[in-house]
């Protein structure tokens, strides 16, 4: 590295135009940039290797978190694959047993109905049936059958 009287030699006032006089140049000793800078450079490799440690670093640990992340994902997936075939059965068991409740009800209804249409087609009929009977009774030549109005099934 070079001295700092060589870095401020560089910046001698040089004298106006006219005479000739004592010239503002570099020393002799001639430093470019690069030679300036490389003394900086490499005290600051000590930093750049320990950069590229700490990414390298940085890139294994996220390698590790993608990896569990993974794994997490596909235990995840199984285990919401299991949950919605539970739910979905129990579901179509819930809805298969309304199903049946509802049927079981509505077949109670209609046969409550039904029994009392029945009754209802008994009460009215009874005494149509009587009357037919009668006359048919009266006709000549008929004889004597026992009926019972009650059943009409």
């Amino acid at each position: 590295m070079p001295a700092l009287r060589d870095i401020l030699d560089r910046f001698r006032p040089a004298p106006g135009p006219g005479r000739p006089g004592p010239v503002g140049v570099p020393s002799t000793a001639t430093f470019t940039g690069a030679d300036e800078l490389r003394p900086i450079f490499a005290a600051l490799d000590h930093a750049v290797a320990r950069c590229e440690a700490i990414r390298g670093e940085g890139r294994r640990q996220a390698a590790e978190i993608r990896q569990a992340a993974d794994v997490q994902v596909t235990s995840l997936t199984s285990q919401a694959a299991t949950t919605a075939e539970q739910v979905e059965a129990a579901s179509m068991a819930a809805v298969r047993a309304a199903g049946q409740a509802r049927q079981v009800a509505e077949l109670v209804a209609a046969r409550s109905e039904a029994a009392h249409i029945r009754a209802d087609g008994r009460q009215q009929m009874t005494p149509y049936i009587a009357a037919a009977v009668s006359r048919v009774r009266s006709l000549p030549g008929s004889h004597r059958v026992a009926t019972d109005t009650t059943d009409l099934s």
